[in-house]
């Protein structure tokens, strides 16, 4: 998956463009060592540009330089091939699973050339795509609906302004469902155990509708260890008295 686009037909471009001002005339007379060494690596640094190959490409560049030192052509070569590298590298690291190590690779590049500036967008994006990750763990291992619906109001916050995403539109999606879900199993579980509090403090205070709340209790939670504590009471196979509630 290819996040970062490289530029190498704005390379070529610019190859292209100078081309006549790095090519010597190809004449019948004899030429300097120089400009014969100028002329095949303008052509071997067309060539690596068609071939996609930033490293040799920036090579050549380098050799370029020191034959013509005050070239705005190549100056502007060098920056957009080093960036066809730096974002080839950071591709590779993420088709990898490897983000982090993108985020530190792109840091340290942006320190070694500083006049990159487009490195600082790329260090922003990676660290906005590390967080949508951690958020995307954190919705997906929350088991309270409070957590859940709280993780999925800062994913969505934090994908503003992303491109559209399939995948994760249905993942959250699922996580609202799963929220509405989630609430209602856990207001049932505090309804039950308000019911539980009823019955052991009706039967304390010998209360008649601690048997009609134990009723309910059995139909809705027949399991429950307070309902199985008062059966046994009303069937005399457990001693009376009231059921210790353990703590929720």
């Amino acid at each position: 998956m290819t996040i970062f686009s490289n530029s190498k037909n704005t390379a070529i471009v610019l190859a292209t463009s100078a081309l006549p001002f790095l090519v010597t005339s190809c004449s019948k007379e004899s030429a300097p060592d120089p400009a014969r060494s100028e002329n095949k690596l303008v052509f071997e640094l067309f060539n690596t540009l068609k071939s996609n190959d930033h490293k040799a490409t920036l090579k050549k560049v380098e050799r370029l330089r020191i034959i013509t030192p005050g070239s705005l052509f190549l100056v502007n070569l060098d920056n957009v091939e080093r960036m066809n590298l730096i974002t080839t590298a950071v591709n590779e690291l993420i088709a990898k699973n490897n983000l982090l190590e993108a985020i530190e690779y792109v840091t340290e590049s942006a320190s070694l050339y500083p006049g990159l500036k487009e490195l600082q967008v790329i260090k922003k994006e990676l660290s906005q795509l590390h967080k949508i990750e951690e958020l995307i763990i954190q919705t997906a291992n929350s088991k309270e609906a409070a957590d859940l619906r709280q993780s999925i109001i800062l994913l969505q916050k934090a994908t503003i302004g992303q491109q559209d995403n399939t995948y994760l539109e249905q993942f959250i999606k699922v996580k609202q469902e799963l929220a509405g879900k989630l609430t209602i199993v856990e207001n049932k579980r505090l309804s039950l155990f308000d019911l539980m509090l009823d019955i052991d403090y009706a039967y304390n205070n010998q209360d008649e509708n601690c048997w009609n709340d134990l009723a309910q209790l059995a139909l809705e939670e027949p399991e429950s260890p307070v309902v199985k504590h008062y059966m046994g009471i009303m069937q005399g196979t457990i001693e009376p008295g009231s059921f210790i509630l353990p703590k929720e």
